[in-house]
């Protein structure tokens, strides 16, 4: 029983270990306050057609039924796989939450959904086999773009996620980058992880980051295996959806807030690598491009609160190219950038 959580089982209690050839695989799908898309997610997680497999359903502390709902579906589930329902009894972030959730998972592959997209039922078997036969230790596929209602938009879309963020992973030779909406985890990568004293809502980031500092590798499956889903509220891709001055003004307090975030994140992974062995000297190689990261993002974040004076000491102190880029439109301040971006609709000069 995991101490930081409320956990039920349900379903094939008696569900085997695995085979070299059909290892037990772990599903966890993660969610929080996401009572309005969670039901199809559950869904889509039920409808796996790989075995054997073990199902987590875990609520990051919601505010609203988002648990209940996880919890009544389990409670009605007949089929196959073993399904654990879990509640973190404080929000813990999703770095954290996916850690804790591992920590009590069965299965030597982890594959992780969130809340608010939906699994094609192929999803886990196309997962294992790929693991089995490239030996990766971080996988992911390609999307299927749906709308906030479900249709879907945009067809089979392997996002870039985060590479814009961590582009230090360039500069150790790799270019394949693990989206994490589609993404799955060898098991062994999670003993050279710890729990985030503050929350990390990039775990992605960390976990690629992480593969390619201890000498691993990531596989790209060239095909859907989830329908991802844009809507407003999501952390990932939470931009608002809305034209016009109220969207763009909506999306920039949004993209600073997630700022906020990524510093914590270039921390972490600078202390939890700095003592590992396999991971120093790669470490070394990076750190330089994980530092001016954590300065541009804490410069994203704080740009608004600034004075235009700020902003103009700011734009002659740094000495990063894209820092300048970034804060030479904004100087007026947030209401000037956001009039002339709506204006204009979002030149290039303009992002």
């Amino acid at each position: 029983m995991d101490a930081g959580a409320q956990m039920k089982t349900y379903g094939n209690e008696d569900l085997p270990a695995g085979t070299p050839d059909r290892p037990l695989v772990t599903f966890a799908l993660f969610a929080y306050n996401q009572e309005k898309y969670i039901r199809e997610a559950v869904e889509g997680a039920f409808s796996q057609t790989y075995e054997p497999l073990e199902i987590i359903l875990s609520d990051d502390c919601s505010s609203d039924r988002t648990f209940e709902i996880m919890k009544d579906m389990a409670e009605r589930y007949e089929g196959p796989h073993r399904v654990i329902v879990r509640s973190s009894l404080v929000n813990s972030g999703i770095l954290n939450h996916v850690l804790d959730v591992v920590a009590a998972a069965r299965g030597t592959l982890i594959i992780l959904a969130a809340g608010d997209d939906i699994s094609y039922p192929q999803r886990a078997q196309m997962t294992a086999n790929a693991w089995l036969e490239s030996g990766a230790w971080g996988l992911f596929g390609n999307s299927d773009i749906i709308e906030q209602g479900g249709e879907i938009i945009e067809f089979n879309n392997c996002p870039r996620s985060n590479t814009e963020i961590a582009k230090w992973i360039f500069s150790l030779g790799k270019e394949i980058f693990v989206h994490g909406a589609t993404s799955a985890y060898d098991y062994r990568l999670f003993d050279y992880l710890k729990r985030s004293k503050v929350p990390i809502l990039s775990e992605d980031t960390v976990f690629t980051s992480a593969i390619y500092l201890i000498g691993k590798e990531c596989k790209h499956i060239d095909t859907p295996l989830i329908k991802y889903r844009r809507h407003s509220a999501a952390v990932s891709n939470g931009t608002s959806l809305e034209r016009g001055f109220s969207g763009v003004f909506e999306n920039e307090l949004k993209l600073a807030k997630y700022a906020k975030t990524v510093p914590p994140m270039c921390d972490y992974i600078k202390s939890t690598f700095l003592t590992t062995e396999e991971s120093k000297g790669r470490l070394e190689i990076i750190s330089d491009d994980i530092s001016a990261t954590k300065e541009y993002y804490e410069l994203r974040a704080l740009w608004i609160e600034c004075t235009f004076s700020q902003r103009l000491r700011l734009v002659f102190s740094t000495k990063q190219p894209r820092s300048r880029s970034f804060l030479l439109p904004r100087l007026a301040g947030l209401k000037i950038f956001v009039i002339l971006k709506t204006i204009f609709r979002r030149p290039r000069w303009l992002q």
